[in-house]
């Protein structure tokens, strides 16, 4: 057996671990907010108002980074990237059916 023939394991790294971490993060919020009563308790209708448009623009913005870092990975089904995706289009699909 030659040395060429051997293939490494894939191994994801730090950035993905940080985008999976983040997109379950921003899954965790918007479930928060559709299961929580934001306005009764003061401080949670405060946090909500902070963090909605940032939140908002991770929606748009983790795919697109996602969807390149994981085309950059030649589109490995183990990648983390590609989990990151899959995660925010839950999500989407969450806030689209519980703001019916």
């Amino acid at each position: 057996m030659s040395e060429t023939n051997i293939k490494t394991p894939f191994r994801n790294s730090l950035r993905a671990k940080n985008t999976f971490i983040f997109s379950v993060v921003v899954l965790l919020f918007w479930v928060l907010v559709n299961k929580v009563p934001t306005y009764e308790l003061v401080l949670v209708g405060v946090i909500l108002e902070l963090l909605w448009m940032p939140m908002c623009l991770s929606l748009l913005i983790i795919p697109v980074v996602s969807y390149l870092a994981w085309k950059k990975e030649q589109y490995h089904a183990n990648s983390l990237h590609l989990y990151s995706i899959l995660m925010v289009i839950l999500t989407i699909l969450w806030v689209m059916i519980h703001n019916l």
